[in-house]
Order: structure tokens, then C-alpha cells, then sequence
């Protein structure tokens, strides 16, 4: 009796198998074909953006060549690229945070060049005018005396 009691278990497990993968192969089908969409859709979309933030020379539509050709003026920079039907307002929406970015890029590469190199710069001020010709690095150069103070080693004159 116990022969067949097993018997009859083994064969409902192997129907039930049967039933399980027939009922979740099209499922299975179905996600793979959509994972592989995804994928490519994901590719696609990577080239895309690292074509867009890679250096094109002499290209008025490419946003790193166009912050690269910065002289001062985020405006003239920013109504170029429009002009030449860049996609830069996908993702900066005003002239004014372009401004900031620009500046940022260029704090980190200027020396600060006050006379009070210790005074509080109003950031809010220079980032606002996106036509002002100011610019201003955040690079200090300074050298510690014997006493333990510092000096600015670098002036305007120089």
C-alpha cells in the first residue's frame, strides 16, 4: 500500500511541476523580453548622455565646449548655446544657475585676488548678474611667520 501511495504522490508532484512551469513559462518569457528592453533602452540612453557631455571643438552646441569658451560673461554663453540649439535647458532651466556653475568651476581654479582675502564673499551678489564681469577665485596663497601668523604672499600689484 505504501508503494503505492508514493507512486501516486510522485506522480501528482510531477503534474503539479508540469502545471507550474507551463503556467509561469510565458511569464518568464515575458520578463526576460522586458529586461532586455530595459537594457537597451538604459544603453541607449548612457551613449546619449556621454555624447552630450563629451568636448566637441568648435561646437556652439556642446555645453562643455561653449563653458570652456567663458570669458566673463555667462549671458553671452548662455544665449550662444541657445542659439545653437543646445540641450542645455534639459537640465538647467536659467541663465542664473548656469552662471553658478560656471563660477564654481572657476573658484576652484582662480586665486582669490582681494585685498582682504579673509573677508566673506556674498556669493548670492556675484551669482545673480549674469551679465557682471566679476569674477572670483577662492584659492588663497598664504605662509605662516615665525610668530604663527599668517601673511597673504599674493597682492593685486603682483
Amino acid at each position: 500500500m505504501d508503494d503505492q501511495s508514493n507512486k501516486q504522490i510522485q506522480k501528482v508532484k510531477k503534474v503539479v511541476k508540469k502545471a507550474i512551469i507551463a503556467a509561469l513559462r510565458p511569464i518568464i518569457i515575458i520578463f526576460a523580453i522586458i529586461c532586455i528592453i530595459v537594457a537597451f533602452i538604459c544603453s541607449a540612453m548612457y551613449v546619449i548622455t556621454l555624447d552630450t557631455a563629451t568636448l566637441k571643438d568648435g561646437s556652439w552646441d556642446n555645453v562643455p565646449y561653449a563653458s570652456d569658451q567663458y570669458s566673463n560673461n555667462a549671458q553671452e554663453v548662455w544665449d550662444k548655446l541657445i542659439e545653437n540649439n543646445s540641450n542645455i535647458k534639459e537640465y538647467i532651466k536659467e541663465s542664473s544657475t548656469f552662471k553658478k556653475l560656471l563660477n564654481a568651476e572657476m573658484v576652484t581654479n582662480f586665486l582669490d585676488t582681494r585685498k582682504d582675502p579673509d573677508a566673506e564673499i556674498d556669493w548670492d551678489s556675484l551669482n545673480q548678474d549674469t551679465n557682471s564681469k566679476e569674477v572670483q577665485g577662492i584659492i588663497k596663497l598664504k605662509r605662516a611667520t615665525a610668530e604663527g601668523k599668517t601673511i597673504t604672499i599674493l597682492s593685486k600689484a603682483t
